[in-house]
Parts: C-alpha cells; sequence; structure tokens
C-alpha cells in the first residue's frame, strides 16, 4: 500500500470516528429531550498510548457542563455540552446521548521536534512539499516519538457518543498550539486506534 493510499485509509478512520458521534444525535426519528444533570463518567482503556493505559472522563453539568478527562498524557477540564435523543427506530424505542467538549489544555505530548526531525529526515526535498506524504509519515513519527519533557499547550476536542450502554465510542484530538513549518501547518495526536470504552450515569 502506497503512501498516499496510507493517508486514505487514515482519513477514512478519522472521519469515521469524528462523525460517529456527530451522526448518532441526527439520527431520524429521534427527538431532544433533557439532558438531565446526573454525572456521567466513562472508563477507556487506551489503545493509542503505546502501552496498556486506563483513561477516565467525567461530565457533569446539564446541557452544558465541563468534561473532565485523565488519562497517560495528563488531565484536561473542558467546557462540554450534553444532549440526549430518543425515540424509536425500526419500532423499538432508542436513546442516544452524545458529549462535545473542547477547549486549550496543558498536558503531555509527543515531542514536537522529535516529529519534525523524523519526517524531514524520512522525505527528500520534493516529498517534504506534498502534504499527503508528509502526513501519512507524520502518523508514524507521532508514534515514534519521546513523550515531552514537561507538559505542552494544546487545543483538545473529544467526541463521545453512547447508543448501546455500556459502551460507548470515544474519538479524541489533542492539536499543538505551537505551528509546525511542515506542510499543513500543525500537528495533531488523534485517538486512533480508538479507545474500549464503557459509560455510566447516562
Amino acid at each position: 500500500m502506497g503512501i498516499r493510499e496510507d493517508r486514505s485509509q487514515l482519513n477514512l478512520h478519522r472521519y469515521a470516528a469524528a462523525a460517529r458521534a456527530s451522526v448518532l444525535l441526527l439520527s431520524t426519528g429521534l427527538f431532544a429531550c433533557s439532558a438531565g444533570a446526573e454525572p456521567v463518567s466513562i472508563t477507556c482503556e487506551e489503545r493509542d498510548a503505546g502501552q496498556p493505559s486506563q483513561m477516565t472522563m467525567i461530565y457533569e453539568g446539564d446541557a452544558e457542563g465541563t468534561l473532565k478527562v485523565m488519562g497517560s498524557f495528563g488531565e484536561m477540564s473542558l467546557p462540554a455540552t450534553k444532549e440526549i435523543r430518543e425515540g424509536e427506530v425500526d419500532g423499538k424505542k432508542t436513546s442516544v446521548m452524545g458529549i462535545r467538549a473542547s477547549g486549550p489544555a496543558t498536558v503531555m505530548m509527543p515531542d514536537k521536534a522529535a516529529i519534525e526531525a523524523c519526517v524531514t529526515g524520512k522525505l527528500d526535498a520534493k516529498q517534504i512539499q506534498d502534504e499527503d506524504i508528509v502526513f501519512a509519515t507524520m502518523s508514524g513519527c507521532r508514534a515514534e516519538a519521546p513523550l515531552s519533557k514537561t507538559p505542552i499547550a494544546i487545543n483538545a476536542m473529544v467526541e463521545i457518543a453512547a447508543l448501546e450502554p455500556p459502551s460507548a465510542y470515544v474519538f479524541m484530538t489533542r492539536t499543538f498550539l505551537e505551528p509546525t513549518t511542515l506542510p499543513g501547518g500543525k500537528i495533531t495526536v488523534d485517538s486512533l486506534p480508538p479507545p474500549n470504552c464503557t459509560i455510566s450515569g447516562q
């Protein structure tokens, strides 16, 4: 499989993960209802941390609240919203819960300079100008890079969807605030493969 095919596969995984939490809330035949103020707790097994690690997320609030995230990278507290939709799908009563959170945070990240050096070291002068090639190469370099020595300023985004509790689907991105000179201008760490998560308190 070539580099562009690698990028295509990565994009399919990324878009599928990011879209699932959003699309579930827009399912035909489901109607918005009160989100409820009961705390929601999600426990996950991280699968992108390089070694087995647990991540815990706690949502506190009604339709608007705060999502606290604690994982191998540290802790984040992000402004968030929660929505619950109920209705019937194919004659079956269905309830879908979605949580979206985003905001700045300071957490441990793969070393940015190491990622950049890895990418530039693997590509020639022509390849380094191609955003597709850089994207595919950067994915492997992020996994190889050591952790930063100190927490790094980022923008974080988390989407959670629960259609068939206790299983929950979680997608998270952490993007360096500091730009990169590499094509694309930014380096983002995705939670791919997605974590295995269970939810309580829906």
